[in-house]
This record gives C-alpha cells, structure tokens and sequence, in this order.
C-alpha cells in the first residue's frame, strides 16, 4: 500500500484522533533538512558577533560532548569539500582561560574541527565564533542542535544525550524536565519516549550501534522494548544478528521472530498490528472478535480507547504509536494495519 495513498485515505475521516494524527503526518512530511542545518547556529543571544580564524591547534574538543563516532570517510569527503569551497559554516567554541596549550573548546562543529586539522591539505585556518554559555545544560543543548543536523549520529548518542539533558534540566530545579527537553528540541512525545527508552538500555544497545552504525532506530527501539520485557531472550537475537552479519537489519531479523508464535517473547513492541499482553490473549487494536481457544470462555472484546496517536518518519519509513487510554503504547509499522486504521477512523470506530 503506498504512502500517499494511505494518507488520502486518512484525509477523508472526521474524527478528532484521525484529524490530529493528518496534521502531525502532513507536518513531519513536510520539515525538510535544510531546516536542521540551519538549528546548527540558532543558539540566540549567547554569540559574542565576532568572527575569527584561528589554528585549529589551539582548540580542544569537548570531553563531554555527546557524540564520540566520526565516520572516517565522511570526514574525508568533508576536508575535501572544504578545500574546493572553503569552511561554510563556522564552528562555536568557548574561550577558554589560564590554559597554555587551549585558547578554546568546541562546543559546536567537532567534524569541521576534525577535518581542518588533520585531512585538509589547502586549509588552514578555522572560522569561529566564540559564545558565551553560562552552563552545562546550554552548552549540551548547541552540541544536540548541532549533532542532530548530522544523518551519520548514531541513534543511541543522540538517545545518550537528550537522557543527559532531561538531568541537566533535573538538576537546575526545572519542572517537568523530560517534557521541556521535548518541547525545547521539537521531539514529538512519541520519539522522545522511545528514545529513553533506548538511553535506558544503553550499556548493551550502544556497544551495538557502534559496530552497526547503520541499524535504525525502530530496530533499535524494538531490540530495547525487548530488553526490558526478556532480556535473556533479547541477548541471544543479538547473538543470532551478529552471527549472521549484516545479512539481515536487526528490525528484520526482529520482525520475523514477532511473526512466530512459537518464538514470540513477552514483549510491547507490535508490528502486525495487534497487542499481545501474554501468551494466552490476542486482540486487535480495535472492536473485533476473540480468538476462542479450546477449554477457555469466550472473552469479549475491549475498545482500544486511543488517548493520542504519533506519525514519525524515518527515511522512506513510516511508524505510528497509538498512545491508549489504558497506559499503554501500541507500535506499528506495517502500512496494511495501518490502512485497516485509517478505514475504521473513517467509521469513527476511535474517537
């Protein structure tokens, strides 16, 4: 079933979870990266307004800052664009005082720092602008802002991250920490809860993300789903993705497992488009008739009450959480489930 034609179908509903769940559909679809470049420099009012050009020498990275992973050849592919066009963008640093060696820290622009020091064969000098942060937590939001224009972040760092500056907000007293981290870095409610999630199994997912860099967030966020509910079960698929190396993402190989009833474990995540709270009930998202199992009364079929429903892109990807009013998250990828949705939001079967 293609996109577009799912969300035609969407657009001819009336209810207000289906009216709200278009506008987030139309919105994601329509932020362009070109507007994530440009958050890179938008930490207003705490540039001093003067340029300068400096030796990268004299500049030291930032021990703190989020992201650790720099792939070598788009570094490479970097130095050489900024010796044919010269530094587009400058990098933010921090001056630095009573330092013999360091006149700044970056805060923002470790790849430009990166490449100009070391790859560059024409360029020599570095476009700064020193800024002025009064605190952790500001200089932590310019490295996301920064690390989040990049498609090569790996999920788990930038997961690391917005984990660290919910604490950091957490530390200054701010109320709702979590939830003025989203707003702060225009995450919907859906990816932000998906990604502490993530940030709560780091210690086995991110040794992960960096020897598979390319493994996407749903995979990621289905393999933590899964950490949390049986992490004897998760560990041996991991087991099994490494053995077989690349072969199959780890959201395939997860996928083919959820679609084994023999081998299904306890988890939340869902994929087919149903819930599945144990081994022994299977209902569908919505009013629908029972699986009668021998031996056991017919059980009647509960509404799935959706209090609020999340669309999130991810390349050609499309994912949609239905947040119930039970307390629980239902995670579906599948575009048929999803045009079985949009059919019964066109009967108002979710109100």
């Amino acid at each position: 079933m293609a996109k577009s034609s799912l969300f035609d179908n969407l657009k001819g509903h009336k209810s207000k979870a289906g009216e709200r769940l278009v506008a987030r559909v139309e919105k994601t679809l329509n932020e362009s990266k070109a507007d994530l470049q440009a958050a890179e420099v938008a930490n207003q009012g705490v540039k001093s307004g003067r340029d300068i050009y400096i030796d990268p020498a004299v500049v030291r990275p930032d021990p703190k800052q989020p992201r650790r992973h720099f792939n070598e050849a788009a570094l490479q592919e970097l130095a050489d664009t900024i010796d044919s066009n010269s530094q587009l963008q400058p990098v933010l640093v921090l001056p630095i005082d009573n330092n013999p060696k360091h006149q700044y820290q970056l805060v923002a622009g470790e790849r430009r720092w990166r490449a100009i020091s070391t790859l560059c064969r024409k360029t020599k000098k570095l476009w700064a602008v020193p800024v002025d942060l009064k605190s952790r937590k500001m200089i932590l939001e310019a490295q996301i802002i920064e690390n989040d224009a990049r498609e090569d972040t790996l999920v788990m760092e930038k997961a690391i991250a917005y984990a660290q500056l919910v604490e950091q907000y957490k530390q200054e007293g701010v109320k709702g920490p979590a939830e003025r981290v989203r707003e702060k870095l225009k995450i919907s409610k859906a990816n932000m809860s998906k990604y502490r999630a993530l940030a709560d199994q780091s210690e086995v997912l991110l040794p992960l993300n960096i020897q598979y860099p390319t493994e996407g967030f749903v995979g990621l966020y289905m393999l933590a789903s899964l950490l949390k509910t049986d992490s004897v079960s998760a560990k041996k698929h991991i087991k099994d993705f490494k053995t077989q190396k690349g072969k199959k993402s780890l959201r395939a190989l997860l996928e083919s497992i959820e679609q084994a009833p023999a081998t299904t474990p306890k988890s939340k995540v869902v994929t087919s488009g149903t819930e599945k709270d144990d081994g022994n009930d299977e209902r569908a998202l919505t009013d629908g008739n029972s699986k009668e199992k021998p031996g056991k009364a017919k059980v009647e079929p509960k509404p799935r009450r959706v209090d609020d429903i999340e669309f999130s892109v991810n390349g050609d990807q499309v994912h949609l959480t239905l947040f119930l009013k039970s307390g629980k998250q239902l995670f579906v990828t599948d575009i048929g489930v999803m045009e079985k949705l949009a059919e019964e939001l066109n009967q108002e079967a979710i109100a």
